[in-house]
Parts: structure tokens; C-alpha cells; sequence
């Protein structure tokens, strides 16, 4: 559940007109938190500082530019330490050789296949066509994985137990296959709704 609620936010984006907060119902919201967002903070203080007459205001293109290119600095230190941590892990996973099983949980949902975070607290991917002799689509609510003719189901949240099946540390890529013999895959995979 946590992690459908986290999904369903919307990325923080910087901007000098307040929407306001709906999950705190205020107007006048304003959130302090990671040093890459310090120029906004500053141009902030700024502002405030000279609302109390202790200073002189940023021009309001200063306070606009600042929004913007934070926001976008952000997206992209976030797309990179991602692909930074996908390399590293594959260069470990590759680096132990064989690996025995791990139980993971379902983090995301392609319609080829689930992304799992181990609770080693690496990500790999399960390729749908490795669950079963199945094509899988996504349920209407994109939370599910729903294999057609066996009715296999994968969520957001599942606990799996896989194994790596191939590494690509270049990519940063960490193919997974399940652990489980067959017969139990399908059992343990089966639940309808």
C-alpha cells in the first residue's frame, strides 16, 4: 500500500506561484529539505528576509529561473544516482558469481515484466515470459501483472523469491529468474481476484 501511495505523487516541481499542499490543505506551503535545493533556498530566505525589512528582494525572474532550472537539476541527479546505483549493483551481483535465491518485493510493473527491490537492497528485472508460458498485460488499475490463459498474477508488493539469471554491469541491467520450482511458482503465483 505505501508504496502505491508514493507512486501516486506527483515529483515536487519549484515554482514562484504556490499551488498550495493538498495532502496539508495549506496555501501557503514551503518545504526546506535537500542540499541540491539549496539555491532555492537561499533565493527564499532571501525573500523572506527582506519581507521583514532585513534586506533587499530577489527580482522575481531571479526567483523564476532559480525554480526552474532546480527542478530540473533535481530530476536529473535523481535519474543519475538511479543508473549510478544500477551499475554498482551489477558490478557486485556480477562480481559474487552464482548467486543463491533472494526474496525481493515487487516495486514496478512493465508489460514485459516486474522490477524487484531485494531486500539486499538491490533492483533487478523479472521478464514476464519467465513467470510462465503466458502473455501478461496489466490490470486496468496498472498494479497487477495478469497472465491470460493461466491467470497468474504478479502485484505491486508481492513477495518473490528469485535468483540473478544474467548481469549486465555496463547497462547496469540484472535480469532475474524465480527460485521456485514450476509446480510451486504457479501456486504461489495464482491468486485471483
Amino acid at each position: 500500500p505505501g508504496m502505491l501511495v508514493l507512486r501516486a505523487l506527483q515529483r515536487a516541481h519549484y515554482s514562484v506561484t504556490s499551488p498550495g499542499h493538498s495532502g496539508l490543505a495549506s496555501e501557503a506551503y514551503l518545504h526546506f529539505t535537500s542540499p541540491i535545493r539549496r539555491y532555492p533556498d537561499l533565493v527564499v530566505h532571501r525573500a523572506l528576509m527582506a519581507s521583514l525589512g532585513r534586506g533587499t528582494p530577489p527580482p522575481g525572474a531571479v526567483a523564476a529561473e532559480a525554480a526552474e532550472v532546480s527542478s530540473a537539476t533535481e530530476r536529473q541527479a535523481a535519474d543519475l544516482e538511479r543508473r549510478v546505483d544500477r551499475i554498482l549493483a551489477a558490478l557486485m551481483i556480477d562480481a559474487r558469481g552464482p548467486s543463491p535465491a533472494v526474496e525481493g518485493e515487487v516495486v514496478g510493473l512493465l508489460p514485459g515484466g516486474a522490477f524487484l527491490l531485494t531486500d539486499e537492497g538491490w533492483e533487478g528485472f523479472l521478464p514476464a515470459r519467465w513467470i510462465a508460458d503466458d502473455y501478461f498485460h496489466r490490470d486496468q488499475l496498472e498494479i497487477a501483472l495478469v497472465g491470460e490463459s493461466t491467470g497468474t498474477r504478479v502485484r505491486l508488493g508481492d513477495r518473490v523469491a528469485v535468483r540473478v539469471a544474467r548481469c549486465d554491469p555496463l547497462r547496469g541491467r540484472i535480469d532475474l529468474e524465480l527460485a521456485a520450482p514450476a509446480g510451486s511458482r504457479r501456486r504461489h503465483r495464482s491468486r485471483r481476484r
